[in-house]
Protein backbone atom coordinates (compact mmCIF):
# COMPACT_ATOMS: atom_id res chain seq x y z
CA UNK A 1 0.00 0.00 0.00
CA UNK A 2 1.28 3.24 -0.97
CA UNK A 3 0.53 6.15 1.33
CA UNK A 4 0.97 9.61 -0.17
CA UNK A 5 1.15 12.84 2.22
CA UNK A 6 1.37 14.97 -0.20
CA UNK A 7 3.85 17.15 1.47
CA UNK A 8 7.32 15.87 2.77
CA UNK A 9 7.14 15.97 6.65
CA UNK A 10 8.50 14.09 8.95
CA UNK A 11 6.43 10.94 8.86
CA UNK A 12 5.03 8.64 11.80
CA UNK A 13 3.80 5.84 11.65
CA UNK A 14 2.64 2.79 13.89
CA UNK A 15 1.50 -1.16 13.59
CA UNK A 16 -1.17 -1.12 16.10
CA UNK A 17 -3.93 -2.23 13.60
CA UNK A 18 -2.17 -4.63 11.12
CA UNK A 19 -1.91 -8.00 11.39
CA UNK A 20 0.97 -8.78 9.71
CA UNK A 21 4.57 -7.77 9.57
CA UNK A 22 5.42 -5.44 6.99
CA UNK A 23 8.31 -3.44 5.74
CA UNK A 24 7.95 0.50 5.17
CA UNK A 25 9.81 2.02 2.71
CA UNK A 26 9.96 5.99 3.27
CA UNK A 27 10.54 7.87 -0.24
CA UNK A 28 11.17 11.22 -0.86
CA UNK A 29 8.48 13.98 -2.91
CA UNK A 30 11.38 13.03 -6.33
CA UNK A 31 10.96 9.17 -5.16
CA UNK A 32 14.06 8.51 -3.57
CA UNK A 33 14.20 6.16 -0.97
CA UNK A 34 15.27 7.79 2.03
CA UNK A 35 14.94 5.17 5.23
CA UNK A 36 13.46 1.94 4.90
CA UNK A 37 12.20 -0.11 8.35
CA UNK A 38 12.05 -3.80 7.86
CA UNK A 39 10.06 -6.88 9.49
CA UNK A 40 7.60 -4.54 11.82
CA UNK A 41 5.99 -5.93 14.69
CA UNK A 42 2.31 -6.51 14.50
CA UNK A 43 0.30 -4.62 16.86
CA UNK A 44 3.20 -2.65 17.88
CA UNK A 45 2.81 0.57 19.62
CA UNK A 46 6.15 1.97 18.89
CA UNK A 47 5.99 5.04 16.73
CA UNK A 48 7.94 4.04 13.50
CA UNK A 49 9.47 7.64 12.19
CA UNK A 50 10.89 8.39 9.25
CA UNK A 51 14.15 9.55 9.15
CA UNK A 52 13.99 13.04 7.38
CA UNK A 53 11.30 14.62 5.12
CA UNK A 54 9.42 12.07 3.51
CA UNK A 55 6.41 12.49 1.27
CA UNK A 56 5.31 9.03 0.96
CA UNK A 57 5.53 5.40 3.00
CA UNK A 58 4.91 2.50 0.71
CA UNK A 59 4.48 -0.54 2.68
CA UNK A 60 5.18 -4.25 1.40
CA UNK A 61 5.36 -7.69 3.20
CA UNK A 62 7.97 -8.65 5.41
CA UNK A 63 11.24 -9.49 3.49
CA UNK A 64 10.43 -7.88 0.22
CA UNK A 65 12.84 -5.03 0.74
CA UNK A 66 15.22 -7.64 1.42
CA UNK A 67 14.78 -9.86 -1.31
CA UNK A 68 14.06 -7.65 -4.23
CA UNK A 69 17.33 -5.70 -3.21
CA UNK A 70 15.77 -1.97 -2.33
CA UNK A 71 18.15 -0.02 -1.07
CA UNK A 72 18.31 4.01 0.16
CA UNK A 73 19.12 6.19 -2.83
CA UNK A 74 16.41 3.68 -4.92
CA UNK A 75 14.15 5.29 -7.69
CA UNK A 76 10.24 4.67 -6.57
CA UNK A 77 8.72 5.53 -10.33
CA UNK A 78 4.97 6.80 -9.73
CA UNK A 79 2.90 9.40 -11.33
CA UNK A 80 2.91 11.56 -7.68
CA UNK A 81 6.32 11.53 -8.02
CA UNK A 82 6.30 12.79 -11.47
CA UNK A 83 9.20 10.33 -12.93
CA UNK A 84 6.38 7.74 -14.01
CA UNK A 85 8.19 6.77 -17.48
CA UNK A 86 4.79 5.49 -19.85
Amino acid sequence: MLFDYYEPKKIKMWMKNTHIPLDMIFISQVGKVTYIVERTIPHSEVIIVSKGLARAVLEVNAGTASRLGIKLGDIVEHPIFGNHKR
